[in-house]
């Protein structure tokens, strides 16, 4: 960042990582690796609890960047919660183009959440 700081670079939005229960991918993966063997909840629990460790470190990261680069404004997206917000409905269910990617529609919608964390910047 301090990089980017001494390049001119005055306004970042940094994004966390797009896991959610609601991704089809992450919910076949986490039931794979436990042999389909645990109840709904507790796949729910591990994907969600995944998840808030990398945006915790993700946020971290900000509260860094802020004390260490004055002149950045620094704003985080927190994709997982749009994902979840938005991509409940499953493949098939307009938001998901496959298991993993979002459809054209489905970037639209995470695109309109992410231009309102950039607005915080301005």
């Amino acid at each position: 960042m301090k990089e980017l700081e001494d390049l001119g670079v005055r306004r970042v939005l940094l994004s966390g990582m797009p896991l959610t229960y609601n991704m089809p991918l992450a919910r076949f993966i986490v039931r794979w690796g436990m042999c389909f063997l645990l109840g709904e909840q507790f796949y729910r629990s591990t994907i969600e609890g995944i998840s808030e460790l990398v945006c915790g470190h993700s946020r971290e990261a900000i509260e860094f960047t802020k004390e260490s680069c004055p002149r950045l404004k620094v704003a985080f997206f927190d994709e997982a919660s749009s994902l979840t917000q938005h991509g409940a409905g499953g493949v098939g269910g307009g938001f998901w183009k496959d298991s993993w990617h979002p459809s054209c529609q489905g970037h639209a919608m995470l695109a309109k959440d992410a231009g309102a964390c950039l607005k915080s910047l301005l």
